[in-house]
């Protein structure tokens, strides 16, 4: 009877754990993001935001200079376009309203994100970045101050994700 016992209690434990070493969750292989905040910190703006990837393929290592990662917007794989509010309006930097200083481009925004290779069956990757945006942020050469960001993520794939927005910001 004891032996029984314990067959049936090993059985059942080791049910429970193979069962949780084979959790499978289904995401596209494309990414996808959600924002969750944005912070200053000191001088500089932290970008908060999770993302799920399926494929596991999210992040770019140093070696991936060569094409399609040597081209403009496949060099990064974290992409954010610059707004700012004029006249309740928001207007996107570089298309909407010009470049008004030559030492300010919206491209210093975009950030490579480096590849953490998943490992085991489950290739699924799931996280949260936090990226530093370093002052200067905004476009200090214009007198509006109300600001904001709109982005979105590659993989090595070059599947793009879901973009989205950030909260308004004011300037410093």
């Amino acid at each position: 009877m004891r032996a029984k016992v314990f067959y049936f209690l090993f059985a059942g434990v080791f049910s429970v754990f193979f069962a949780s070493c084979l959790k499978n969750t289904d995401f596209p292989d494309e990414p996808i993001i959600e924002y969750t905040s944005l912070e200053r910190i000191a001088s500089d703006l932290v970008l908060n935001f999770k993302f799920t990837d399926g494929d596991g393929n999210f992040g770019l290592e140093q070696s991936d200079s060569l094409s399609p990662y040597d081209e403009a917007p496949y060099n990064h794989n974290l992409i954010l376009t610059y707004y700012e509010k004029q006249d309740g309006v928001w207007k996107r930097f570089g298309n909407d309203f010009p470049l008004f200083s030559p030492f300010y481009s919206a491209a210093l925004f975009n950030q490579t994100v480096p590849w953490v290779r998943p490992s085991g069956q489950n290739q699924t990757q799931q996280g949260t970045i936090s990226y530093s945006l370093v002052d200067p942020y905004y476009n200090f050469n214009s007198s509006y101050d109300t600001c904001r960001f709109e982005f979105y993520i590659y993989d090595r794939d070059l599947n793009q994700s879901n973009s989205q927005t950030t909260d308004f910001f004011l300037k410093p």
